[in-house]
């Protein structure tokens, strides 16, 4: 684009979630970006968030903050859940418009178009991309797709951690707090228009493959934490196990009255006692979950900690009138 291309009037933040990413390509999609937003918008920012990565020297950081406008490396003393650092750096954005991307795998071209949907009144985008997926993650995922609906959990097929949310949404997500494991149900649930946007990824090799066992987890995760309705479920199975057993019991008397010998069934009654020590370990393992949840939510722990935070050398257009591009 060149310099007489008329910038856009807001403020726009990029959040980007820095794990242990290669250096290079790191710097490289920075600077591509950097010089992006530059060109369209008159006010921006970039937000990493370092998940205590070790891809960085100190110098290596000092230099890209000098020779990178806009910049602002938040470092986090320990790594935690992705839902976490992402609310970590929409809490410490400050821009209209705020943009949740990964480095080096989401292109930078999808800022303009989700920007402009925002600005029409979509407070918040989805993207929407082909990821790397397993043939057992796919069938597990038609099944914990039913089961999710079923909490209110409405997130579009595809859908990548990229979100694009207006600062009204942004209010709302962070009022709510706990964001652990929370994080994207919130956003959806806002209740604001949303709009799902397809975009094609930079390099879907360098992600890994979800897997059968990866899909279950979160499924489990994104249950136990978002409603209490498994827990129905589970008291549920509870009873039906209870008259079950009840059944078998007066089934075991009945027959001990009509036959003088009952010595059949004993594997029947081996198998059947297994079933419930089945259903009793469920049940325990999802009152695990939620007790483990309410210590957490009742703790007065924060879910993430800033161990240190730094900005680039140029933070701002110095040449810049009190004048608006447009109106």
């Amino acid at each position: 684009m060149d310099n007489t291309t008329i910038k856009m009037e807001t403020f726009v933040s990029i959040v980007l979630i820095l794990d242990d990413i290669e250096q290079n390509g790191f710097e490289k999609y920075l600077k591509e970006l950097q010089i992006y937003l530059d060109c369209r918008y008159s006010d921006y920012e970039i937000i990493i968030i370092d998940q205590n990565s070790k891809s960085f020297s100190s110098s290596s950081k000092e230099d890209l903050l000098t020779n990178t406008s806009s910049v602002r490396w938040i470092s986090l003393a320990f790594p935690v859940e992705i839902d976490v650092a992402l609310s970590a750096g929409i809490e410490n954005a400050i821009g209209d418009f705020v943009l949740l991307m990964r480095p080096t795998i989401d292109p930078v071209e999808i800022i303009e178009d989700m920007v402009y949907e925002s600005m029409q009144g979509t407070d918040v985008v989805i993207g929407i991309a082909e990821c790397p997926r397993t043939l057992g993650y796919k069938i597990a995922r038609k099944l914990s797709n039913k089961l999710l609906h079923s909490i209110d959990y409405h997130i579009p097929k595809n859908a990548t951690p990229v979100r694009c949310l207006s600062r009204r949404a942004i209010n709302t997500v962070m009022r709510t707090g706990h964001l652990n494991h929370q994080f994207f149900i919130k956003v959806a649930n806002t209740g604001y228009p949303t709009k799902n946007y397809n975009y094609k990824l930079l390099n879907s090799d360098s992600l890994k493959k979800r897997t059968l066992f990866s899909g279950i987890a979160q499924s489990m995760q994104l249950m136990v934490f978002n409603s209490t309705k498994p827990l129905r479920w589970i008291s549920l199975l509870g009873v039906l196990g209870s008259l079950s057993a009840f059944v078998f019991a007066i089934y075991s008397i009945v027959v001990n009255i009509i036959k003088d010998d009952v010595i059949e069934g004993w594997t029947s009654m081996v198998f059947f006692s297994s079933f419930l020590f089945i259903i009793l370990f469920i049940i325990l393992a999802f009152l695990g979950e939620y007790i483990a949840r309410l210590l957490n939510e009742n703790s007065n722990k924060k879910s993430y900690y800033i161990s240190d935070e730094e900005t680039s050398s140029i933070m701002l257009e110095t040449d810049r009138f009190n004048v608006l591009h447009q109106s």
